[in-house]
């Protein structure tokens, strides 16, 4: 023990010690319910120990001279901290693809209270119900009127749920450039606080405790926005990366920004200082094992959609499902692959894309049906026949666009064109307003010609008859005239990198020509009298099982099954994305009570440790008081 008067500072540094631990303690039990906080735990060691003789025979003569606080430990488990990250960024990236099946599920079965599949099957409002009238007597104006409302009815609410996802689309748009500017916040933050704390650990003296709990909290949410990893340097300066690309080292912050697409005005996330690099790897398998289903970020980009083939397809049309990229010179057909990394892996965009197949089918089912058309066969000989519905040729065609009549005589020649390899085909005709028009064909496979020899008229006998739905810029039809003086009606086939000339759900209206006459929807055959069979052939359209999911899914149905596919592709999906959410909140939770084991403040525990040092700091007191009168007692007798 040291000598009296030095008692006297061993017991100080007791009441010291015990007093900064209690002031610890109290700071524990001050911050129980503050965010983020982590427990501080006190540790003590002795101080330096007094030579007291260096020549002692058993062992050298020492005394001690107190305690003193050898650390405040900061409690942090490094590999629950990563390990709760990872598992908080994959929560909320399957919550952002879960939320937007669901989204999904309310457009396509909320609509107005009624699900969309009641305008094709239910026994009072459908299309179908109307058709099966129109069976009855399709000479009957009753039962014409009851179509032309159906079809009318039919288009609107295709539209208002198309319209309805892109509405949707675009508050994800929204979400993602909020999100963007967040994560650059963060960052300036988490900079910041690298300096703060390197300031005030630069003496190695003191723990910026409070500091490193921001920057923990900044992380945690950072990692719910996507992939990061992290480092501290031995100066206490965290670096950080994002989704691989570094974000923030010692001198700067690396901010993402946004390229917006020209005409839809899509954010996609890009690196400038990577030469303006996408954030994300967008044809990367979706796995737990290789962590690339990490971030809410990642998420609601993939719900909202990516421009896969780089054509601006943001918004997706039947024709996304039929080519692997619908705006290419030459058409290739869409694989299951493909299919699967690209919008097969967006649920707004196959929702789109799948439902927009449902109405293109309905849609052209009947107009085809109105307005029949020939059928276009290629020979071994490199010519086209074009034959009616019962098989007879009413055209032919050799390689060079020439059209001759079943007779052999020409009756005109469609000028092609040829640049970089490929050619094209055009016609130059009148638009049924008598104006004139000049469209294009990428193949002579697409031309067709009305089938005068079986089609039906409407009430006034007029060719070409009138069909239900139209495109908004296109007739149906164009009129041309043959050498002979006759005319003829060529096809105006559909562009699929155009949609302004495809039966897609926005490029719809009903016939303004049938809505102000309904009497005008094709039924009286070439005689003059009433075609039942053409009703029936719309009915029949119904029954036939003409229409297939996507490029994963086998099997063909009838449009009403079809619409009950995809609905429970839509909820097999939401299904499969809820379950892994509750796993996932589950394992979040457990890792983060297991985080609270080592971080967080238990009142009770705290308390019981501010009685210990209480009871030392009392201790203390009383050897001091002991050693004071020992000093007395001393000093007054000598």
């Amino acid at each position: 023990m040291a000598n009296g008067m030095g008692s006297l500072w061993v017991g100080t540094s007791g009441l010291q010690m015990s007093q900064s631990a209690m002031d610890v303690t109290a700071n524990n039990i001050a911050n129980v319910d503050t965010k983020g906080y982590v427990r501080q735990q006190t540790i003590f060691t002795d101080k330096t120990y007094l030579k007291l003789a260096n020549d002692a025979a058993i062992s050298k003569q020492t005394a001690g001279i107190g305690v003193t606080i050898g650390d405040v430990l900061h409690n942090r488990d490094l590999f629950i901290d990563k390990a709760y990250r990872v598992e908080t960024g994959r929560n909320q990236f399957y919550t952002a693809c879960y939320d937007a099946t669901t989204e999904l599920e309310d457009i396509f079965q909320e609509m107005d209270g009624e699900s969309f599949q009641e305008i094709l099957s239910s026994e009072d409002s459908s299309l179908w119900v109307a058709i099966q009238e129109l069976a009855k007597d399709p000479s009957s104006s009753v039962n014409q009127n009851l179509l032309l409302q159906k079809a009318s009815l039919f288009v609107t609410r295709s539209q208002a749920v198309y319209s309805s996802i892109k509405t949707y689309q675009s508050q994800l748009n929204t979400q993602i450039v909020d999100m963007v500017d967040r994560i650059n916040e963060i960052g300036e933050e988490i900079y910041d606080l690298n300096l703060q704390i390197q300031k005030i650990e630069a003496g190695h003296i003191e723990t910026a405790s409070t500091l490193r709990d921001q920057r923990d909290v900044l992380l945690d949410e950072l990692a719910t926005y996507g992939s990061i990893s992290y480092k501290e340097l031995a100066t206490g300066f965290v670096r950080v990366s994002f989704e691989g690309a570094e974000f923030i080292n010692e001198s700067e912050v690396n901010e993402m920004t946004i390229d917006y697409d020209k005409v839809t005005k899509n954010a996609t996330p890009i690196w400038p200082f990577l030469g303006n690099e996408a954030v994300f790897d967008y044809t990367a398998d979706i796995s737990s094992e290789n962590n690339t289903d990490l971030g809410k970020l990642k998420g609601l980009i993939l719900a909202r959609g990516v421009d896969w083939t780089g054509s601006g397809n943001w918004t997706t049309t039947y024709a996304d499902l039929l080519y692997e990229n619908a705006n290419a010179d030459t058409l290739v057909s869409l694989s299951a692959s493909a299919y699967e990394d690209g919008i097969g892996m967006s649920v707004c965009q196959n929702g789109m894309a799948e439902f927009d197949t449902l109405v293109h089918g309905v849609v052209t089912g009947i107009n085809d049906i109105l307005c029949p058309n020939t059928t276009n066969t290629q020979n071994a000989d490199a010519t086209y026949t074009l034959a009616d519905a019962d098989g007879n040729v009413m055209y032919t065609m050799s390689d060079n666009g020439v059209i001759k009549d079943a007779n052999g005589n020409t009756i005109f020649t469609l000028d092609a064109h040829t640049q970089d390899g490929v050619t094209t085909y055009s016609y130059t005709g009148k638009d049924y307003s008598g104006n004139t028009v000049t469209y294009y064909v990428k193949s002579l496979s697409d031309v067709q010609f009305l089938d005068t020899n079986t089609c039906c008229t409407g009430s006034d006998g007029n060719l070409p008859p009138q069909e239900l739905f139209t495109r908004v810029t296109m007739d149906r039809y164009t009129v041309l005239t043959g050498a002979d003086g006759n005319e003829y009606y060529i096809y105006n086939v559909e562009d699929v990198s155009d949609t302004s000339t495809m039966y897609t759900t926005m490029s719809l209206e009903i016939n303004d020509t049938i809505e102000k006459d309904s009497s005008l929807i094709p039924y009286l055959a070439q005689n003059g009298e009433v075609d039942y069979d053409i009703a029936k052939a719309l009915s029949a359209a119904f029954e036939e099982e003409c229409l297939s999911l996507n490029p994963s899914t086998g099997g063909s149905w009838t449009y009403a099954q079809y619409y009950e596919q995809m609905i429970g592709e839509l909820g097999t999906h939401g299904s499969v994305y809820k379950t892994t959410v509750e796993n996932l909140d589950n394992t979040t939770a457990s890792l983060e009570t297991a985080r609270s084991q080592v971080i967080g403040v238990s009142s009770d525990e705290e308390l019981t440790k501010m009685i210990k040092y209480q009871n030392a700091f009392n201790a203390a007191s009383r050897y001091i008081n002991v050693v004071s009168e020992m000093i007395e007692h001393l000093v007054t007798n000598l």
